[in-house]
């Protein structure tokens, strides 16, 4: 069976379970449209695990089916997507996109790389501390995607192995991301949510003042810890 047919045929199977779902008598206590929204919910989720279509495709889709099934006008729909948090993800990866494009992910490596007078531990603790301080302002994903590049070309001049290197190992990204709001998705969503549901406001600063000095003290320590578990099998940088 070929991979068109087979993801033909999954797909086919999907649209038929969720109009048997939505076929089923309403439990008590769930209203049609809720009902219609669950069998939503798990044809979008197979169809992004079976991939039957494109991500991009499929979020698109389900953005515009629930409309088209009477679950919510679409204007609704429209107005639950424009949320800051959506906002903000997405000019997350445009800025780190913009970083990358400049060549300031470059200049990051070759700055610390010169600080460290060729010492393979002082320089992933500048690397640590850089991508940390830059995850605190960026979301944690954007910064990966902006230092990977770089780092991977770091590691071919050092002669490291890609996938087993202990050099190439330490990251300090996702620590970064508790220091702001604006250091991760999950913050905004956690703040929103407190928001909404509870009427818990955190402000910017609010926040800051716990998470940066958790960074400052974590990222440090991470590298400590990092360097004894996977020493670096280089003694000095090429």
């Amino acid at each position: 069976m070929t991979t068109s047919l087979r993801k033909g045929c999954i797909g086919l199977a999907i649209l038929l379970g969720y109009f048997l779902l939505v076929s089923l008598p309403c439990p008590d206590g769930l209203s049609p449209n809720g009902k219609r929204a669950i069998a939503m919910m798990f044809a979008a989720v197979l169809i992004w695990v079976f991939e039957i279509l494109p991500v991009a495709v499929a979020s698109v889709l389900f953005a515009v089916l629930p409309a088209v099934a009477g679950i919510l006008p679409l204007p609704k729909m429209m107005q639950l997507f424009a949320t800051p948090t959506i906002f903000f993800v997405f000019a997350m990866f445009c800025i780190s996109i913009a970083f990358q494009n400049s060549g300031l992910s470059r200049r990051i490596v070759l700055w610390t790389s010169l600080r460290s007078k060729g010492s393979p531990v002082r320089l992933l603790l500048l690397l640590m501390m850089v991508c940390a301080l830059l995850s605190t302002i960026l979301a944690d994903i954007p910064v990966v995607a902006m230092m990977l590049p770089v780092a991977v070309l770091l590691l071919e001049k050092n002669g490291c192995v890609k996938g087993t290197s202990n050099f190439g190992k330490p990251i300090a990204c996702l620590i970064g991301g508790v220091g702001t709001p604006a250091g991760s998705a999950m913050n905004m969503m956690t703040i929103s949510l407190l928001q909404s549901t509870a009427g818990v406001h955190i402000g910017f600063f609010e926040w800051t003042a716990i998470g940066m000095p958790m960074v400052l003290v974590l990222t440090p320590l991470a590298w400590w810890l990092v360097i004894r578990a996977f020493p670096p099998e280089i003694g000095r940088l090429a």
